[in-house]
C-alpha cells in the first residue's frame, strides 16, 4: 500500500485518534510493570535489583528495537508496523502473568520492548505525511497527552488489581485493555486504504552549505541533532527511571502500602500534560519555534526541584509528591521537544521515523544503562544518594543541550519547509 497525505480531514482525524488511543494503551502494557513492582518488591519476589533487571531488558529491547524500525519507518507502510506491535505488545503482557520465574519474566517482558518498538516512528511518519495538513500541527500537540492519560490508565488499573488479586492480574488485564485498540487500528487502516491520498513529495536535498547528500549522517551532522544524541540519552536515564522507582519511593520513604502509594501517584500523569504544552508555549512565544532551547529551560526548572527531592522522607509526603510531579512534568516537555517536534522537522528529507527511531532508542538504551544502576544505588545508598544521582544527570544534560542550541538554530532559520513549519513559529 502506497503512502500519501491524505485529503480527507474526517479520516485523517480518524487515523489520529485511532493512533493517539493505540499510543496510549502501550503505556498501560509498559508502566504496568513499575505500577506491580511495588507489589513485587512487597511480596519479597525480588531484591529491588533483581527486579530491576526485567525493567531493564524491557528498555534494552525497546532502544535496540527502536533503531531498526526507525529505519523502516521510512520504507514500509506504518499501518501494519503499528498494528503488528500492537497485538503482539497485548500477548505478551497476557503472558508474563504465567510466566514461573524471573528468567521468563525477562524474556517475555523483551519481546514486549521489540513489539512497543514498533509502534512510536510509524505514528511520527503519520503525524509528518499521512495527516491532512491543517491537523498536523495540532496533532504534534496533541499525541504529547497519550503520556498521561497513559499512565493514569495503567496505574488505575494496577491498583485495583493490585487491591483485588495480585500482580499477576496486572498484566493480564493490561493484555485485555489493549485489544480494543488493535480492533481500532483496523477500523482506521481500512478507512484510509480507501481513501483519495496525494502523492509524497521527493526528499528534499540538503542546503548547499551542509555539502549536500540526503543520508542519515549527513543530515544529522549538517542540522546539529547529532548532538542531541547525548542529552537525550542522559534524559532517558531520569525518565522512565524516575516513573519506574516513584510507588516504590514512596512506599519505602514514607511506610504507606504500594497500593496507597500508586493512588498518590495518579496526581503525576495528571499534572504532566502541563509539561509538554508548556514546553510548546515557552517554543513557540520565548524560543523562536527552537525546540532545543526549550529543551533546555525545562532542565534548568528541574534542578532546584530535584534538590528539595535529596530530602525526601523529610519533607511532608504530599510536598513530595507534588515535587515529583513538577519534575515529571518537565521531563514530559523535554521529551517532547527531542522526540516528537525534533523529528518533524526531518519530514522534508523523508527521514522522519529514522531520526525519530534514532533519538527514542537512544532514551531507552539510557533507560537500560541506568535501571539496574540506580536498584543497586537505592538499595545500598538509599533514596537520597539516588535523588542526588539525578541532580547531577540533570546538570549535565543542560549542558549539553547548550552546546546544541547555535547549530540547531541554524538548521531550523535554513530548512526548506521553514515557511510552513510544524514545530516553529
Amino acid at each position: 500500500m502506497k503512502i500519501g497525505q491524505l485529503r480527507d480531514e474526517r479520516c485523517s482525524r480518524l487515523v489520529f485518534w485511532a493512533a493517539w488511543v493505540a499510543y496510549a494503551c502501550t503505556y498501560i502494557g509498559r508502566i504496568n510493570y513499575s505500577a506491580a513492582l511495588a507489589g513485587m518488591v512487597s511480596a519479597q519476589l525480588f531484591t529491588k535489583a533483581e527486579a530491576s533487571v526485567i525493567g531493564t531488558v524491557f528498555f534494552f529491547c525497546y532502544g535496540a528495537g527502536q533503531l531498526v524500525n526507525g529505519f523502516l519507518g521510512d520504507r514500509l507502510s506504518p499501518f501494519p508496523m503499528l498494528f503488528t506491535g500492537l497485538t503482539v505488545s497485548a500477548c505478551m503482557n497476557a503472558l508474563m502473568c504465567w510466566m514461573p520465574s524471573a528468567l521468563w519474566l525477562s524474556v517475555v517482558w523483551g519481546l514486549n520492548g521489540l513489539a512497543q518498538s514498533m509502534i512510536w516512528s510509524p505514528i511520527v511518519r503519520i503525524l509528518s505525511t499521512v495527516l491532512a495538513p491543517s491537523q498536523q500541527r495540532k496533532a504534534c500537540l496533541n499525541i504529547a497527552s497519550t503520556t498521561p492519560v497513559g499512565t493514569v490508565a495503567a496505574y488505575a488499573l494496577s491498583m485495583l488489581m493490585l487491591r483485588f488479586f495480585s500482580w499477576r492480574a496486572v498484566f493480564l488485564a493490561a493484555g485485555l485493555c489493549m485489544l480494543p485498540a488493535v480492533g481500532l487500528w483496523i477500523y482506521a487502516w481500512r478507512r484510509y486504504a480507501g481513501q483519495e491520498t496525494v502523492p509524497p513529495a521527493s526528499p528534499a536535498p540538503l542546503r548547499p552549505s551542509a555539502g549536500g547528500g540526503k543520508g542519515l549522517w549527513p543530515l544529522l551532522l549538517a542540522s546539529g541533532a547529532a548532538l542531541l544524541v547525548l542529552p537525550t540519552l542522559l534524559h532517558g536515564m531520569l525518565k522512565d527511571v524516575i516513573t519506574t522507582w516513584v510507588p516504590t519511593m514512596i512506599t519505602e520513604s514514607y511506610g504507606v502500602s504500594p497500593s496507597f502509594s500508586l493512588g498518590l501517584t495518579l496526581v503525576l500523569p495528571i499534572v504532566n500534560l502541563s509539561g509538554a504544552v508548556g514546553a510548546t508555549w515557552l517554543c513557540h512565544r520565548h524560543c523562536g519555534g527552537n525546540e532545543v532551547k526549550a529543551a533546555a529551560w525545562c532542565m534548568v526548572a528541574i534542578l532546584p526541584l530535584l534538590g528539595c527531592l535529596c530530602f525526601i522522607g523529610r519533607v511532608p509526603i504530599y510536598l513530595a509528591v507534588l515535587l515529583l510531579a513538577l519534575c515529571t512534568s518537565l521531563l514530559l516537555g523535554f521529551n517532547h521537544m527531542l522526540i516528537t517536534l525534533v523529528p518533524v522537522r526531518f519530514g522534508p528529507y523523508g527521514k522522519t521515523s529514522t531520526v525519530s527511531g534514532t533519538l527514542n532508542s537512544t532514551i531507552y538504551i539510557g533507560c537500560s544503562l541506568s535501571n539496574y544502576v540506580f536498584g543497586l544505588v537505592a538499595d545500598r545508598g538509599g533514596w537520597t544518594v539516588t535523588v542526588f544521582c539525578w541532580l547531577l544527570i540533570a546538570a549535565l544534560t543542560l549542558f549539553l543541550c547548550l552546546v546544541a542550541l547555535r547549530p540547531w538554530g541554524r538548521f531550523c532559520q535554513e530548512r526548506p519547509d521553514r515557511a510552513q513549519a510544524l514545530a516553529g513559529r
